[in-house]
């Protein structure tokens, strides 16, 4: 008689059976696998350098993610095919216009190879998230650096200017990462609906649900009746998934259709849990709603202060803030550090400094440690 093998029991008892094995609780597993503490009190770190959301994943994403162990053995193609179907119906696009990716970053790289193999240049704007550009370079593209306004915003006109017929794409990032500034829709959209015509343009949208408005503000609405307009989105950010990597392009068909032929993996990188985790975090509007609440909380408590010490800051419209370094003495990340607070400053961007917003007893511990360093 075949005996019925379920792997979610087996996890949770098959490898405690020996009486030699310690029986240990679910987190102590773990341990050994978490990053290393760069302070000196042992514990972990606040970690508000990487734009992770504090609060995911979300209940019925870790749900999801036990029930889906029993299909561990098999490849992720159905479950794929249940997320684009998903994504089509909630942006009201066709399945064919949804493209499924280890997470966002997938989705850059792949941009840069299609649009960088040949050579040219790429229009974006500095700085911003520049691993798209990059991975151009790589393959042997130009990165046309056009600087930020004065405010930290885009500078559209001047990005228009500089498109020439070596130019195969313009990146947007929109929310910004790392200013957090904002580009209104309709300024974006009439800039596509400019260059749009000749120029393919990928419009990054990790941090859209932070704006005022949310997915309202995505200008997915493009992606049909024009096949050079290419938008990216993510689960990491405020679905709280970022460990689980997923990420998706909506796009025309015959552009998805282009980026289905470059994909390394035949399509299939994601893993079956996080397109369980994808689907839950979907239907999950408590959780989202509550994570980008929470994030405005987080937000006013760094406001506040750099209002109170008068620390120059930009408004965000995401989950981060960039703030200047002139009112702070020394290295503010190293020090952070050193008091088990992680936050981030670019080399090519001397002066400022980027904070993630975790929980708003996070905020409340990182603006008391930052307070302290003030000259």
């Amino acid at each position: 008689m075949a005996i019925a093998f379920n792997r979610r029991e087996w996890l949770k008892t098959g490898l405690l059976a020996g009486t030699s094995l310690p029986v240990l609780q679910p987190w102590q597993w773990l341990d050994h696998l978490r990053e290393s503490v760069p302070g000196p009190s042992g514990k972990m770190p606040i970690r508000l350098n990487s734009n992770e959301n504090p609060f995911g994943p979300s209940a019925k994403a870790r749900e999801a993610v036990m029930a889906a162990l029993d299909e561990g053995n098999r490849y992720p193609r159905a479950s794929i095919t249940k997320l684009k179907e998903a994504i089509a119906q909630k942006e009201g696009v066709g399945i064919d216009q949804v493209l499924i990716t280890a997470g966002s970053t997938e989705i850059l790289g792949l941009m840069g190879l299609i649009y960088g193999l040949k050579g040219g240049n790429i229009v974006a704007g500095d700085p911003t998230f520049d691993y798209l550009m990059i991975y151009s370079e790589i393959i042997g593209a130009h990165w046309k650096r056009i600087p930020l306004t004065k405010d930290k915003y885009f500078d559209l006109d001047a990005m228009g200017k500089a498109v020439d017929d070596q130019t195969r794409l313009i990146f947007i990032c929109n929310p910004n990462n790392p200013t957090g500034t904002y580009i209104p829709k309709a300024e974006v959209q009439a800039f596509c609906e400019r260059y749009g015509a000749n120029t393919p343009i990928f419009i990054d949208e990790a941090y859209i649900e932070f704006t005022d408005g949310g997915v309202q503000n995505s200008l997915m609405n493009l992606v049909s009746d024009n096949p050079n307009i290419i938008v990216g989105r993510t689960f990491s950010k405020v679905y709280g998934l970022a460990g689980m990597r997923i990420g998706y392009a909506l796009g025309h068909p015959d552009t998805i259709r282009v980026m289905q032929q470059f994909c390394m993996g035949r399509m299939i990188t994601p893993s079956v849990p996080s397109m369980f985790a994808a689907m839950a975090s979907m239907e999950d509007i408590p959780f989202t709603t509550m994570t980008v609440e929470k994030t405005i909380q987080g937000k006013q408590i760094v406001y506040d202060f750099c209002s109170r010490e008068q620390v120059s800051y930009i408004p965000s419209h995401t989950n981060f803030i960039w703030f200047e370094a002139q009112r702070f003495r020394g290295d503010l990340v190293k020090t952070m550090a050193s008091k088990d607070i992680l936050i981030r400053s670019y080399t090519d961007q001397p002066g400022w400094y980027r904070v993630s917003i975790g929980t708003p007893e996070d905020m409340h511990q990182f603006t008391a440690a930052a307070g302290l360093e003030l000259v």
